[in-house]
């Protein structure tokens, strides 16, 4: 038993570096990776189910709004409607067919409108004026214009019309229209001569007749001897100068001569300017009138 025992602590001693030389020799197999450990995923949610679509109302049909009338035969019927006398003491000549409108509103409804211009002339009056080249009769005119406008609205279903009546762009001005007087007049109110043969005087008066005044009038007398020979050709001032419209103008000369008896005589009216006034023939009961038109220089 006890060579037993020896024998095994020998094999034991003997087959222990044998193993100890083995195991140093061969590697031992790597230990598997510790796994890594992988985060909880959270499941994504599944999708709410899409709601069902909305269904679009449709608008229902609109029943069609027609007038019974059209344009035409609106604004002849209102037009025919609208009385001649209109508010506020307007008239209907004042306005224009042929600036006639007509709207339809719906519903039967209609607006109409149409307008005119209307002048208005006050009384004409009437003044004699100096310009810078002649007398003229300035006729003047106050004149008032404004737009005037109509508008109605018409109810087909009813036939109830209901019209106002607008003034706009009122003006006033004044208006004037010269005339020209190219004609100045005189009357002969009374003349005379009057002395002996040798000596004598010439004197009368005359009467502005025309609108405006007249300056450097003058008579011309001419005395003939008892053979017809020309004596003495004058001419003589009238005063006042200028002789207004309306007013007298007076003339007095004293004459003498020597040799033939003075005869007879004859006279005219004359201007500074040696333009005649001519004579104007009455009735043989008038008194003679005389006049002188002007040249129609400068217009």
């Amino acid at each position: 038993m006890r060579k037993m025992v020896i024998l095994g602590i020998l094999s034991l001693l003997f087959l222990l570096p044998v193993a100890l030389v083995a195991a140093c020799q061969q590697q031992p197999e790597p230990a598997p990776p510790s796994p890594v450990p992988v985060p909880p995923t959270t499941p994504a949610p599944a999708p709410a189910p899409a709601p069902a679509p909305t269904p679009t109302p449709q608008p229902l049909p609109l029943a069609v709004d027609e007038p019974k009338l059209s344009e035409d035969e609106v604004c002849t019927l209102i037009w025919n409607r609208v009385p001649s006398q209109l508010p506020d003491g307007y008239s209907k000549n004042d306005l224009s067919k042929d600036t006639r409108t007509a709207e339809y509103e719906g519903d039967g409804k209609w607006l109409f409108s149409v307008s005119g211009k209307v002048r208005q002339e006050g009384p004409v009056t009437t003044e004699t004026v100096k310009t810078e080249d002649y007398w003229v009769d300035r006729e003047s005119c106050e004149v008032t214009s404004y737009e005037l406008h109509l508008t109605a609205v018409y109810y087909e279903n009813t036939q109830i019309l209901d019209i106002s009546v607008d003034k706009q762009n009122e003006q006033v001005m004044t208006e004037t229209a010269d005339t020209p007087i190219l004609r100045k007049e005189i009357k002969l109110k009374w003349q005379t001569a009057k002395g002996t043969a040798h000596h004598g005087y010439l004197e009368g008066c005359i009467e502005n007749i025309g609108k405006i005044p007249i300056a450097g009038l003058l008579i011309e007398y001419t005395l003939f001897d008892e053979d017809g020979n020309i004596k003495i050709i004058e001419e003589y001032n009238i005063s006042p100068d200028p002789i207004p419209p309306g007013e007298l103008g007076k003339f007095r000369e004293q004459f003498s001569t020597t040799g033939k008896h003075f005869q007879y005589y004859n006279y005219r009216f004359v201007l500074e300017t040696g333009q005649t006034f001519e004579y104007l023939e009455g009735s043989g009961q008038e008194e003679p009138v005389f006049f002188y038109e002007m040249e129609m220089k400068g217009i």
